[in-house]
């Protein structure tokens, strides 16, 4: 399996998804992905899901994937960050991790500090948590109740909307 470590910091919120790219693209640099034959399956995978678009669309988001994609397909990828649609991006994501799956690679992400998570994260967070697609995947998030306030309403907005969608089971930890 693979483990994803997500570290959300305050000071990154003015770029949106920037902790999510990084670690798919640490994803996509790890070991699992050294073996060509894993990797021509992905991408056809993920290509049969969403087509060459949305597999360009990842390539630009995750350099990581863009070089793996290079490898199998010939892709135009155009500068297209300002204008993809967040349906379009949260459908491709969710595409990756199925195909993912279909490799049979169970996934475990940590989600660490989700309290500075930006909303286009936790949007992406919460489409892939209630994927009924995306079976193969732990999700782990981790907060400091203390920091959550009504300033980060965003995210008290994904938990209840976790809470109310989702298997939720609660660990508290004190100091």
């Amino acid at each position: 399996g693979q483990f994803l470590h997500i570290k959300f910091d305050q000071l990154c919120q003015v770029k949106p998804l920037a902790a999510m790219l990084a670690a798919f693209t640490h994803f996509c640099n790890g070991p699992i992905f050294s073996d060509e034959t894993k990797v021509n399956e992905l991408i056809i995978a993920v290509e049969r899901m969403i087509g060459i678009d949305g597999l360009a669309m990842l390539a630009e988001l995750i350099p990581s994937f863009r070089k793996m994609a290079h490898r199998v397909s010939t892709l135009e990828c155009t500068k297209t960050g300002a204008l993809l649609g967040q349906a379009q991006m949260i459908f491709a994501f969710q595409a990756f991790v199925r195909a993912v799956r279909g490799l049979g690679i169970p996934m475990v992400l940590f989600l660490d500090d989700l309290q500075w998570a930006d909303t286009a994260s936790l949007d992406l967070i919460q489409a892939l948590i209630t994927d009924p697609e995306s079976t193969s995947i732990l999700f782990v998030e981790s907060y400091r109740q203390n920091e959550v306030t009504l300033d980060n309403c965003p995210f008290s907005t994904h938990l209840e909307d976790l809470k109310a969608t989702a298997k939720v089971i609660e660990i508290q930890i004190t100091n």
